[in-house]
């Protein structure tokens, strides 16, 4: 049976979160688990009320005979290459907040699902195949969006070299987000557009390209072919 832990924190903090312990990580840590943060707690409750009060904290792990909390940004579902932790213990944010089976993962401070699939579309594709997932391509209107879908890539390994589409086209020299909002200008403090973009040419999509060690705003052929594809869904509850 799976455990279910719900962390209450007080009313000045973030609201109490239900997690639920994924019995694939006992005694062992996810792959490429690479921790946002490190703490030392009392026990799992501080361990869990912790991650609850950070915006950003998707999935915890508490590793019982070193009295470790280990933060992340991300639930981790692969369970492969796993290396032995005895007493350690995963929690991701429950079920219900994201559809997790479709490997789903949460961006708690806009409390909204993302999801990466590594296959290469169109943009009128990409938006198709978000579509199947009951969602749609990526609204990335915040510096807190950008920031975690930038390390949601990383863990994925596909920062390098990416380019995917978003949920905003061209009409004139305004583009706009699937929600009818428009996207930020470039002298915008809400703008994440690359150098000279964008260029008004022919290319009438907004996509989210490497620009060497960064992700940025681009205007791009809505015709050529993504590295992968991005999509966001909004749980039930919001």
């Amino acid at each position: 049976m799976v455990a279910s832990l719900c962390a209450q924190v007080s009313q000045s903090q973030q609201p109490s979160v239900d997690w639920v312990r994924d019995p694939g990580f006992v005694s062992v840590q996810p792959p490429l688990a690479e921790p946002e943060l490190r703490m030392e707690p009392s026990d799992l409750f501080d361990c869990a009320a912790l991650c609850s009060t950070k915006t950003w904290c998707s999935s915890f792990m508490y590793i019982s005979e070193q009295a470790q909390c280990l933060l992340f940004k991300i639930v981790y579902l692969e369970n492969e290459e796993l290396l032995e932790i005895p007493g350690a213990e995963y929690y991701r944010v429950a079920s219900d907040s994201c559809p997790v089976q479709e490997c789903f993962a949460m961006s708690r401070p806009d409390n909204l699902c993302f999801l990466y699939l590594n296959e290469s579309r169109t943009s009128e594709e990409s938006r198709d195949l978000c579509k199947t997932k009951n969602g749609r391509l990526a609204i990335l209107d915040t510096l807190s969006k950008n920031e975690w879908i930038v390390s949601l890539l990383e863990m994925n390994g596909a920062s390098y070299d990416a380019s995917l589409y978003l949920g905003a086209q061209r009409n004139g020299t305004v583009f706009t987000w699937s929600n009818g909002q428009q996207v930020a200008v470039p002298e915008s403090n809400h703008s994440f557009w690359g150098d000279s973009e964008p260029n008004y040419s022919s290319e009438h999509c907004l996509v989210l390209k490497s620009d060497i060690s960064v992700m940025r705003w681009r205007d791009g052929s809505c015709d050529l072919q993504s590295t992968g594809v991005l999509c966001e869904y909004q749980p039930a509850s919001n």
